[in-house]
């Protein structure tokens, strides 16, 4: 491989695995992220149980796929 074709690689293999990463942290997360409890100014424990499946949920869906 030639250095720019070996500096591609890198970058989309970093990109790849940052993404991965972050789906992952998405995908086993048993609570919503600290911004959306500050976008919607409740704590996780204030929600209904029913709104915490719900947001799981979509969390989960919208992980990146792997």
């Amino acid at each position: 491989m030639k250095g720019r074709h070996k500096i591609g690689f890198a970058i989309y293999l970093l990109a790849a695995i940052m993404t991965t990463a972050w789906g992952l942290v998405y995908l086993f997360s048993s609570e919503m992220m600290p911004y959306h409890k500050q976008a919607i100014g409740k704590n996780w424990a204030d929600l209904d149980r029913g709104v915490q499946v719900i947001i799981l949920a979509l969390m989960e869906s919208l992980a990146p796929q792997i």
